[in-house]
C-alpha cells in the first residue's frame, strides 16, 4: 500500500503532467497543398520540399497577397520548415497544380545559391511591401486571376 507521502507525490506528478501542454505535431506537408496563413488573407501553395543543410526548405507560391492595388501573387519563396509551420493555419485544398512559373524561380534560386526565409509568411509579406514602399516603387500589380 502507498504511504501518504508517496500518494501525495504521485498525485502532484499526475496533475503537473496533465497541465503540461502537449507539443503540437508538425502538420503533414505535401506538394500541391494550399494552406491559409495566420494574420493575413494570403495563402501558400506548397511547390517543393527538400533538405537545406540541417534544415528542411519548403518552396511555396504565396497567393492572394493583399496590396493597396489588389491581391497579387509572390512567386517562388523558400521558407524554413519551422517558419512555415508557425505561419500556416488550415489546409484549404490538395492536389493544386504547381504554377508553371515556379520552375524558373526555383532554378534562379538554385543558381544564385539563395537562402531561405526564417520569418513567418505574414512577416515576409509585410517586409516586402514595406521595402517596395521605401524604394518608392508601386506594390506588385494585381494578379490576373484576382
Amino acid at each position: 500500500m502507498l504511504s501518504r507521502r508517496r500518494l501525495a507525490a504521485t498525485t502532484i506528478a499526475i496533475v503537473l503532467l496533465a497541465r503540461t501542454p502537449a507539443f503540437a505535431a508538425e502538420p503533414a506537408l505535401a506538394v500541391g497543398q494550399l494552406w491559409s496563413i495566420k494574420a493575413t488573407p494570403a495563402k501558400v501553395l506548397i511547390d517543393r520540399i527538400e533538405p537545406f543543410g540541417e534544415r528542411t526548405v519548403v518552396h511555396v507560391t504565396i497567393i492572394d497577397v493583399p496590396t493597396p492595388r489588389g491581391a497579387t501573387v509572390f512567386g517562388h519563396a523558400p521558407f524554413d520548415r519551422a517558419a512555415l509551420d508557425a505561419s500556416i493555419d488550415r489546409l484549404v485544398a490538395t492536389d493544386v497544380p504547381i504554377p508553371a512559373e515556379f520552375e524558373a524561380g526555383y532554378a534562379r534560386w538554385k543558381a544564385d545559391r539563395g537562402g531561405i526565409f526564417t520569418i513567418t509568411v505574414d512577416q515576409m509579406i509585410a517586409l516586402t511591401l514595406k521595402s517596395l514602399e521605401s524604394a518608392h516603387l508601386p506594390p506588385p500589380a494585381p494578379s490576373p486571376a484576382s
